[in-house]
């Protein structure tokens, strides 16, 4: 939500599959209770072609009959069960209008407790979360022309097409690329193949405990339940242009603390949760002395280097420019983004600005 996450060519063939799941749901509670549900069930009555029979074949009898087993359970479920299933899917899967203004949309209240206090509650979940892992593994993947790709669908080839430079959590270089369910699979199992809630991550944005793990970032009791919260392509953080967040360095004492702030009041709490989320704040403020130190000693090596006296002008107009160049590689260079306001800080901050010149006196 820090960066723009490009569409991966991959989109569409993830939504056909998102219809495979619905197509399988709305069958299944279909079905009046303790109904049958076969091998051929599948083949003919769920998933016709262009579904690769193959496919359904090993769907079916793979993961030690497990899917087997669910798709019975949920076969088992009394109407009104079904109904509720039905009903969940249809909200989850139109989550998007929870962050239009005013929202179309609020969602049932689903966590772990809720997927395991019945025997279908958890079959389904289990079920829709299978489609994701193991079937998007490197292992397994979804035949092409089933879901009108080139290649075999798995998640490495997703991550291949959709791969940022950059964490769009934490800005920082992307060494290796997870795959992050932005509204965690284990409350929203309908999405668990939804490209809109795939956002390519760092390893520590994804499954650090200290960031947000399986909690929605939602307010389940208010009436608008994302209104609190940005969302990486819905409502990201910085989009057109636009920061809706800036940096402080100096809290209410005028010691040195790094701090989000709203450029819009009315968005505080939203800043703030992303904050809380992902622990900005303390990951970028972290050594944020020895950050500004390393700044005045470059600047000092870079007046030592041209065999010029600066004066508070020339120091300040030095860190204006290296603030602009660093404004220039938002989105291309690790932690630009902390980097431009670093430097707009110290060039702005009279007592940074006479130490600096003290330091090159002292040299």
């Amino acid at each position: 939500m820090l960066h723009k996450i490009d569409d991966s060519p991959l989109r569409d063939a993830l939504l056909k599959l998102v219809e495979v799941q619905r197509m399988l749901v709305e069958k299944l509670c279909a079905l009046p209770k303790d109904s049958p549900v076969t091998l051929d069930w599948l083949k003919t009555d769920v998933w016709p072609a262009p579904i690769d029979p193959d496919w359904i074949e090993k769907f079916w009898k793979n993961d030690k009959g497990r899917r087997k087993a669910w798709i019975e359970d949920v076969a088992k479920a009394d109407v009104p069960e079904k109904q509720e299933i039905l009903r969940l899917m249809e909200e989850q899967l139109d989550y998007a209008n929870l962050y239009v203004s005013p929202p179309r949309r609020s969602l049932t209240q689903t966590d772990k407790a809720f997927w395991t206090s019945t025997p279908a509650r958890e079959a389904i979940k289990n079920l829709m979360v299978s489609f994701y892992s193991p079937w998007l593994g490197a292992n397994q993947g979804y035949p092409a022309a089933m879901l009108g790709a080139v290649g075999t669908v798995t998640r490495l080839e997703y991550l291949k097409d959709a791969r940022p430079i950059l964490c769009p959590y934490c800005d920082t270089k992307l060494q290796s690329t997870e795959v992050d369910h932005f509204l965690p699979k284990s409350a929203f199992p309908f999405l668990s193949v939804h490209p809109d809630n795939f956002v390519p991550s760092c390893h520590d944005s994804n499954e650090a405990s200290e960031h947000k793990g399986d909690d929605p970032p939602l307010d389940w009791d208010a009436p608008n339940q994302a209104d609190n919260y940005f969302h990486p392509r819905l409502r990201p953080a910085r989009s057109a242009g636009i920061d809706h967040f800036s940096l402080s360095f100096r809290d209410t004492t005028k010691r040195l603390r790094l701090t989000l702030m709203a450029t819009d009041p009315a968005e505080t709490v939203r800043v703030e949760n992303l904050d809380s989320m992902f622990k900005l704040s303390v990951f970028w403020g972290n050594g944020l002395e020895t950050h500004v130190q390393d700044v005045q000693e470059e600047v000092v090596g870079h007046f030592q280097a041209e065999n010029l006296i600066p004066d508070d002008v020339a120091i300040r107009d030095y860190l204006r420019q290296q603030a602009i160049t660093k404004k220039k590689r938002i989105g291309t260079w690790a932690l630009a983004l902390y980097d431009a306001a670093l430097y707009e800080f110290v060039a702005n901050d009279d007592e940074l600005v006479s130490g600096t010149v003290l330091r090159f006196a002292m040299t």
